[in-house]
């Protein structure tokens, strides 16, 4: 894959964010008394703001990375995307956070592990559709939901630090397998790349 393709797929990233956004904002019209404690806990508002970033992302990285042969793109690409994604929410968070705090490193760290891991579990998934039924990117649709959902309970209820680096962790290494799967899939011997 060459840089031009890189950098159009973490663009792609960026622009899934910002699709996510807008149609989070028109969304959220729909429920005007929930979005003044929207990050206090879990509400339906958030549950649909889980459900539209990674059917968005599903649909991107669908679009961006299907057309690849080999699993190796298919990751690459899947990472970018996910990339992209996180570093564009991460400039979101930065700019809430108030006037005089500072914002910890976790937080960017969870954006940035939770929507890379998202994306690559997705194209995992897409990548088994050539070889399998609708089935397979339905079920990494389901899972992605759930680990995003789970991740954000553990934000929002003040689970602890310790807990949610472990969380983050359990994600970083289930998309290392992932990618590990993929390269056995294809045969592939030590040619995932370095990130």
């Amino acid at each position: 894959m060459n840089n031009a393709i890189k950098i159009k797929l973490l663009l792609f990233g960026v622009i899934a964010a910002f699709g996510s956004l807008f149609f989070e904002l028109a969304v959220s019209i729909f429920f005007p008394g929930e979005t003044a404690f929207l990050f206090d806990q879990i509400t339906l508002l958030l549950i649909f703001f889980v459900i539209i970033e990674e059917l968005i992302k599903f649909f991107v990285i669908w679009k961006s990375v299907s057309f690849f042969q080999n699993a190796r793109d298919f990751f690459l690409g899947a990472c970018l995307i996910g990339f992209g994604f996180s570093l564009t929410e991460i400039i979101f968070a930065s700019l809430n956070v108030a006037g005089g705090q500072h914002a910890t490193w976790l937080p960017f760290l969870g954006i940035f592990v939770v929507h890379t891991s998202t994306c690559v579990i997705l194209g995992y998934g897409i990548y088994l559709k050539k070889r399998s039924t609708i089935i397979i990117p339905l079920v990494s649709i389901l899972i992605v939901f759930l680990l995003h959902l789970i991740y954000n309970i553990l934000v929002i209820y003040g689970t602890g630090a310790s807990i949610i680096l472990s969380y983050l962790c359990i994600l970083f290494i289930l998309s290392i397998a992932v990618g590990k799967k993929l390269q056995k899939q294809q045969g592939l011997k030590n040619n995932l790349p370095k990130i």
